[in-house]
């Protein structure tokens, strides 16, 4: 193979493929594609780590292994100080005339046991010791919620009935209960017969206590002590400082640890993100907010634990046609259903600030509020530590008052941020000020680019991906190495490098699902058009047919900017009808069903390369007839915004095209910006050499070139959009913008 071949690399990655296809830009050909195709890192039923039923397999080993530990360490007590011999301890469970355990539990609060019986109690409490609590706050949890409830219940009926121990309570309950209680032990996934740790430990102390009153040898002290540190015996439950060592080290401050994410610091940071972030569309105007309405949000915010955006309207006194462009709205979605979502929520101040106001006092609370230092020391404990004793004696090290420890004691947090508290504070001002996350590093002094760079090498290392948690992300970009490695290994290295990630891939199992359900109900409506356009003309429809047909359903069998009826026999009369981007797509380059209306030939040969409003909205009374027409019509929340929007300016136009044309997620910025700064590409006068390419883009591409996605056929249409996203270079979409514009223009000359 030719060594000194100049070609690019388009990758199409996916969650369970990677498409690949080499070009050669010397002779413009394709020379070489495939797909790589592996599995999903996730059980496709419910979205579970894979490594969970080996985790939870694992778990229990562990379980029956130190229990057996435990148990080997009983009977050798049990041979030792001569309460049986080992031949007797060997056939202690095979003597059907020794009285069972739970009879012998309660037979020995009023008489002396038989050294059998005894042997039998001792390893039976061993074995199943009960359940002990390591935080206050473990109740809250759905299962340990569901075994202390049961535990307390069982406390209480030993009470009533006058029972000594836990053991005989159980006992009695079983024998003189109808159905209700069948079993002396739980079954799988019941929680009835629960008890504590704590109380099965006095039981133990009442038997030895009552056996040494009747005189029996096996109950000494010594061995009573002897066998509460075997029972007692346990491993730390967790370890603060080896957690500690797991906690990643921020993005920017080397060698600092991250932040945790419920602490004070991180969930400003979030909030001023998110207003940052925030517009409010209205009648397709687009606004940022103003620093008052920014002010009562932040107001808000720390004082309710969540912000929903329904709030979030009445806060802000909007009118009811204004919208926030952070949520899509749906034709099928009542407005108030997507706006009862979280917007924000300083949920980890509210908790500590409620506690310490229960605790302690209010007047306390707003005392220590603005010591930022302390809160964050406090949430990361609560974030790190496991025990209540552990949470205790790492809060007192870093000299949290005693009244503040034990008010906060039953609180626990997860996760953590990817910065640390150092660089949020250097951050944080500059987004207070308004500037955009990426404007705030940049002013903060932090260069986002620089964190990738490094050595260079011939082929690309393993992807250093500790930032990035979701396991179907990590698989699927290792999966994309070895491909660029392997197609170095044959073709040296490439010029550049161009992507398309699946929109879906950053996404949550649940967020996949629903996409999945909406890609397929849209195949079953085209489908189900294709079939009624067939049966009525007796002909497979074209692309367009479908469209023109979906579209004049959609509007009522009306052309969007006349509100003119148009007829099934004129609608596909040659000219007659067309289907026009609202937005010309020459500037904004969206091909979505979004920006797509059918209208009659005339009128859009008439609008041009304009929007509707430039194009009739000076004649008053014509724009209020098409207004109150959108807005009563069944069209989607987007497609209302573009019929109606009265401005688009060119920074606006710009925003649009770099949307639609190139991929800006968060995991595409880190997959371009690791393999530039880390892979060594072959010597050539382009400056850019990793492209991250949106999926809009493909799929306008292959319209103009004819391709088609047949998904039936397997898996080969990803080798196909691999191919499209290698040759989709800034040039070419140039010349589809000039393309578009001039015959957008053309309609307009020939309508003059």
């Amino acid at each position: 193979m030719d060594k000194e071949l100049n070609y690019a690399i388009g990758l199409d990655i996916g969650i369970t493929s990677v498409g690949w296809a080499v070009v050669n830009l010397d002779l413009n050909r394709i020379e070489d594609l495939g797909v790589r195709i592996f599995n999903a890192a996730e059980n496709p039923k419910d979205g579970a780590s894979l490594a969970l039923p080996r985790r939870l397999a694992r778990g229990r080993r562990r379980l029956l292994r130190r229990r057996a530990y435990r148990l080997k360490r009983v009977k050798r007590l049990i041979v030792e100080k001569n309460i049986l011999t080992q031949n007797q301890l060997d056939n202690l469970f095979k003597d059907n005339n020794i009285c069972s355990v739970w009879e012998a539990r309660v037979k020995g609060l009023d008489s002396k046991l038989t050294n059998e019986e005894w042997a039998k109690i001792l390893i039976n409490l061993c074995k199943r010791r009960g359940f002990k609590s390591n935080r206050k706050n473990e109740a809250k949890e759905k299962e340990a919620g569901a075994i202390i409830s049961s535990i307390n219940k069982n406390i209480e009926i030993m009470k009533e009935n006058n029972s000594r121990t836990i053991g005989e309570c159980i006992y009695k309950r079983v024998k003189e209960s109808d159905d209700a209680y069948k079993a002396l032990r739980n079954k799988y996934g019941e929680y009835t017969m629960c008890t504590s740790r704590g109380i099965i430990r006095e039981e133990i102390n009442i038997l030895f206590e009552k056996q040494r009153s009747f005189g029996a040898e096996f109950a000494s002290s010594e061995i009573e002590d002897m066998y509460l540190e075997i029972f007692d015996s346990q491993r730390p439950y967790s370890d603060f400082d080896k957690l500690e060592k797991f906690v990643g080290y921020c993005t920017f401050e080397k060698g600092v640890k991250r932040a945790p994410k419920k602490c004070i610091s991180a969930e400003e940071f979030v909030l001023y993100d998110n207003i940052n972030k925030l517009s409010i569309v209205c009648d397709g105007e687009k606004r940022k907010l103003n620093n008052k309405e920014r002010d009562l949000i932040v107001k808000e915010a720390y004082n309710k634990k969540e912000i929903k955006y329904s709030a979030l309207r009445k806060l802000l006194n909007l009118d009811e046609n204004s919208r926030f462009s952070t949520l899509t709205y749906s034709i099928d979605k009542d407005v108030s259903k997507t706006e009862n979502t979280k917007f924000v929520s300083l949920s980890g101040y509210y908790e500590i600030k409620r506690a310490i106001e229960k605790g302690i006092s209010k007047e306390y609370w707003n005392e220590i509020k603005n010591n930022k230092d302390m809160l964050n020391n406090i949430a990361y404990v609560l974030t790190l530590g496991k025990t209540d004793k552990e949470i205790e004696e790492q809060l007192i090290k870093r000299n949290i008052d005693k009244k503040i420890i034990e008010s906060v004691i039953d609180i626990s947090f997860s996760k953590f941020n990817n910065l640390s508290v150092k660089a949020i504070n250097k951050i944080l001002p500059f987004m207070k000020e308004g500037f955009q996350y990426n404007e705030a590093c940049e002013k903060a002094g932090y260069d986002f680019k620089a964190i990738y760079k490094g050595e260079k090498f011939k082929k690309l290392p393993v992807i250093d991906i500790h930032e990035i948690v979701n396991p179907v992300v990590k698989r699927a970009l290792a999966q994309s190495r070895k491909v660029v490695n392997a197609i170095i290994d044959k073709y040296d290295s490439p010029i550049r490098i161009n992507i398309e990630l699946a929109r879906e891939l950053s996404k949550n199992f649940k967020d996949r699902k629903a996409i999945e359900k909406e890609q397929k109900e849209n195949r079953v409506e085209i489908e189900k058009i294709r079939t009624e356009l067939k049966d009525l003309f007796g002909k497979e429809p074209t692309y367009s047919e479908v469209l023109k047909y979906r579209l004049w359903q959609m509007q009522n069998c009306e052309c969007a900017y006349s509100q003119q009826q148009i007829g099934i026999n004129e609608l596909f009369s040659q000219g007659y009808c067309e289907i026009d981007h609202i937005i010309p797509f020459s500037r904004c380059f969206d091909d979505s069903l979004s920006n797509k209306v059918l209208v009659l030939g005339k009128e859009n040969q008439r609008k041009g390369n304009r929007t509707p409003f430039e194009y009739f909205g000076d004649n008053i009374e014509r724009w209020n007839r098409f207004e109150v027409w959108v807005k009563g019509s069944h069209l989607n929340y987007k497609k209302k915004t573009n019929l109606l929007k009265k401005k688009v300016s060119k920074e606006e136009e710009r925003e649009w095209k770099a949307r639609n044309l190139q991929d800006t997620k968060y995991i595409c910025k880190y997959i371009a910006n690791y393999i530039n700064n880390k892979l060594k590409f072959k010597e050539s006068d382009r400056k850019q050499k990793v492209i991250t390419i949106n999926g809009r883009a493909t799929s306008i591409l292959r319209g103009y070139w004819g391709l088609t996605k047949i998904r039936e056929d397997g898996d080969k249409h990803h080798a196909l959009d691999a191919a499209v996203v290698a040759v989709a270079t800034q040039g070419l979409v140039q010349k589809i913008s000039k393309y578009s514009k001039a015959r957008e223009l053309r309609g307009i000359r020939e309508s003059d």
